[in-house]
């Protein structure tokens, strides 16, 4: 190269030069611009080239990895386990469970269930309607009983009448 202009003023330098003669701006002000792309791309590829052999190596051994933590996670719990002592019950406990009651169980299966005879009869009658219309259409009163769950709770629930034709009765039934 015989000559170089500068970026700036346009005057001729000797190519040696890292800066103009007359206005004494940087003659190649672009150079660092090309390391730096040059040293990005180079450490892009170094990266890429680390990422896609870890990935190489996690695709070509995931069966032993998948393997060997399968193992691991069996094992060590049951050497843990294992190295515990264990107690021999010989007498029965002090403390003996009580019979728990379960709450709202009764003898008949009610569909409707409330804490009062009011709320029986308020909401009852819309259940009422509700087995008359969808259920069984021979149901022509209802009603409600007081009741007494397992755990000694008192309870109101409706029941239906409808008339047994066979037995020509009036039978009281449970939805």
């Amino acid at each position: 190269m015989k000559a170089c202009y500068c970026p700036s003023c346009g005057t001729i330098n000797n190519p040696k030069n890292k800066r103009c003669m007359k206005c004494d701006s940087k003659l190649r002000p672009y150079d660092k611009d090309f390391i730096k792309i040059i040293y990005d791309q180079v450490e892009g590829d170094i990266r890429g080239g680390i990422v896609s052999s870890i990935l190489a190596f996690l695709q070509a051994h995931t069966y032993g990895v998948a393997l060997s933590i399968t193992l691991i996670a069996v094992i060590v719990p049951n050497i843990v386990l294992a190295s515990r002592q264990t107690n021999v019950v010989d007498k029965k406990p002090e403390i003996l469970l009580k019979n728990q009651c379960v709450s709202k169980k009764f003898e008949q299966i009610y569909s409707y269930v409330y804490e009062t005879e009011e709320e029986c009869q308020n909401k009852g009658y819309n259940a009422f309607y509700e087995i008359a219309d969808h259920v069984n259409e021979n149901v022509f009163t209802f009603g409600c009983e007081k009741i007494v769950d397992e755990c000694g709770d008192t309870w109101y629930g409706v029941y239906y009448n409808i008339y047994g034709s066979v037995e020509e009765q009036i039978k009281k039934v449970y939805y």
